[in-house]
């Protein structure tokens, strides 16, 4: 299975969270994956936000992987089980 996962920990958070996101929900969560080529850009205005063509290819994509959402306290052997349990399916 090909994921995506969004780590959201907090210091001093507490436990470790792991939710699937819907499609809505992780295009909702685009600001924290969204990237660009920035000033090396050229085809694009300095500063100009997503294309609808580019939040349409966002959208086809979260719908074929799997999008995790991971939040809670900082928790590196939590987070490799996770990973591990969603590579094994």
């Amino acid at each position: 299975m090909v994921a995506l996962v969004l780590l959201k920990w907090r210091r001093g958070g507490h436990g470790l969270d792991v939710r699937r996101l819907t499609v809505d929900e992780a295009l909702a969560a685009l600001p924290l994956v969204y990237k660009n080529l920035g000033a090396f850009d050229l085809d694009r205005a300095p500063g100009s936000g997503m294309t609808a063509a580019e939040r349409d290819c966002y959208r086809e994509l979260f719908g074929r992987v799997a999008v995790v959402q991971v939040t809670g306290g900082v928790d590196f052997a939590g987070l490799v089980g996770v990973v591990d349990q969603l590579l094994s399916r």
